[in-house]
């Protein structure tokens, strides 16, 4: 607890820090494969990823992996939490082929145990942009749209959860060839998020990247360019965690 205050303060290198001087004592008090050492290594995991270390973050993800496959919670929804986190990474890392089965697997199991929630929704969210990876944007639509959907109800129109799958739904409807509902569906998203949080918020910074690169579609270059600015102002206080947005705002711009 103390090192994800850590980190929503700001200062994710000190809870790095703090889970990986604690965690021989984790394992000593529970044993190598108890699921309270299994969050431990999920935690860091995350906060690794978090300060941009993604090779550290996935070892330490595989650890917990191993955790939920010997005390048999394999389809646990810390598992199902690993999983996703995992994927994510090696999607981020540019092997969406490595990650494609990881979420297969999740959304197979979440879908079967646990039914709708944000969680649900952000894991249909990731699948659907590893698809977009692969170029299956036609394969892509539906569970982004399931997502855009789910987040709406269960995280509501201001959560970084709705802004990233409506985002995704117009990515793959701009990415079959359909620039006019992409467009619609990013200027009714972004009006949406906006709505509920205002446009200095990090949700919003997430759809006013992609309402942005359609305006950018539509030959509006200079509306484009404004919600760029826009979206990294919002995006800002995120730090590190942001990375990767930022990187698409450049390679648009």
């Amino acid at each position: 607890v103390e090192a994800r205050i850590l980190r929503d303060r700001g200062d994710v290198e000190s809870a790095i820090a703090l889970l990986q001087a604690y965690l021989p004592e984790r394992i000593r008090l529970s044993g190598p494969h108890h699921r309270h050492t299994g969050v431990f290594y999920n935690d860091l995991g995350v906060m690794l990823n978090a300060a941009g270390r993604r090779e550290e973050a996935a070892a330490s993800l595989r650890q917990a992996l191993e955790v939920w496959r010997v005390a048999a919670l394999d389809s646990s929804p810390d598992a199902l939490n690993t999983l996703n986190n995992l994927a994510a990474i090696e999607t981020l890392s540019g092997r969406p082929e490595a990650a494609e089965p990881l979420f297969r697997e999740a959304v197979a199991l979440r879908n079967e145990l646990y039914g709708a929630s944000a969680a649900t929704s952000a894991l249909l969210n990731n699948y659907g942009k590893t698809l977009l990876r692969l170029g299956r944007a036609q394969e892509a639509l539906p569970y982004l749209r399931e997502a855009s959907d789910m987040a709406l109800e269960h995280a509501g129109p201001g959560s970084l959860h709705y802004a990233s799958a409506v985002a995704g739904v117009s990515e793959a409807l701009s990415d079959a060839g359909e620039a006019a509902q992409s467009f619609r569906a990013a200027e009714d998203g972004y009006a949406t998020v906006t709505g509920a949080v205002g446009e200095g918020h990090p949700a919003a910074g997430i759809i006013a990247i992609m309402l942005g690169r359609a305006c950018a579609e539509a030959g509006n270059t200079a509306r484009a360019a404004a919600l760029l600015t826009q979206a990294e102002q919002a995006l800002a206080p995120l730090g590190a965690g942001a990375a990767s947005q930022l990187e698409i705002i450049q390679t648009l711009r």
